[in-house]
């Protein structure tokens, strides 16, 4: 029994990429499937967990909105059954609406949380889920915005993106360590020898570099095209799309623009991705 260590994102802000790099590493930098990708990180809202614990009818009647103290006894049973520390990929708001911790921190060894320019997550967030960026906005302004249960997954809450990133931020009780996608495109060395020197890894440096160039974007792309990647959306082309940071500047209006800094800006100017000049980074 090991307690869980959390890759926590609001959805299209690096979490595959962290897990990608995490699997290959683990594997002694050696070049691992999408399946191995799939199979590395737990999901904390994946039917098997809640079939375990619930039955099969159990799961059914979790599907629908209010999924709650189910959640800790999960995340208990994933800790309990899985050897190590094992890695679970979320996507839930560190709270739920009601104000309440979403994550059963005592069975919580740390927390890795991936954030991503919001202007950026939402261009992404919109192709993978095949809607329009208004509707995306509107989407990640309301409080109660979800993902909704599917056929293997129960409902996980995400709450607005500003929400999001503020309470994980502020989030109490166990070490976390907060990764800017941006800085992983732009020093992906530097970035996951931290990831690496913060979850006790070791500091290999042919076994980092072996890693880093598996997880690379260029490299997930390929293996995308050669095997499939169960996590595509049918919505969208492909899952790795660009592997870049920026984007919005092709895509967005600036009425778009000024609707979303004007929602989130806060949070963006304490994470850097607006400066003190008012000029958006990124």
């Amino acid at each position: 029994m090991g307690d869980i260590v959390w890759l926590a994102s609001y959805p299209k802000s690096g979490n595959t990429w962290v897990r990608a790099f995490l699997v290959n590493y683990l594997n002694e930098g050696t070049d691992q499937s999408m399946r191995d990708l799939n199979m590395f990180a737990l999901g904390d809202m994946d039917r098997q967990h809640y079939e375990a614990c619930f039955g099969d009818e159990g799961f059914k009647k979790l599907r629908r909105p209010g999924v709650g103290e189910e959640r800790f006894e999960v995340h208990a049973y994933i800790a309990e059954t899985f050897t190590g520390n094992p890695v679970v990929k979320t996507h839930g708001n560190f709270r739920l609406q009601n104000g309440r911790v979403a994550f059963n921190l005592r069975v919580t060894k740390c927390a890795v949380y991936i954030v991503r320019n919001p202007l950026d997550v939402l261009v992404s967030f919109a192709d993978h889920y095949g809607v329009t960026i208004d509707e995306v906005i509107r989407g990640t302004s309301e409080e109660t915005h979800k993902i909704s249960a599917q056929a293997d997954l129960v409902e996980q809450y995400l709450g607005t993106w500003r929400s999001h990133v503020a309470n994980w931020v502020s989030s109490q009780g166990f070490p976390k360590m907060l990764m800017r996608y941006e800085d992983m495109v732009r020093d992906p060395h530097r970035a996951f020898t931290q990831l690496a020197g913060f979850l006790k890894l070791g500091g290999d440096e042919n076994r980092l570099a072996r890693a880093i160039e598996s997880a690379s974007f260029e490299t997930l792309r390929r293996k995308e095209e050669e095997e499939g990647f169960a996590e595509k959306s049918p919505h969208s082309e492909r899952f790795f799309r660009r592997g870049t940071y920026g984007g919005w500047r092709e895509v967005l209006t600036p009425e778009q623009v000024s609707r979303i800094v004007e929602f989130n800006g806060p949070i963006m100017r304490k994470l850097g991705y607006i400066t003190d000049n008012g000029d958006i980074r990124f």
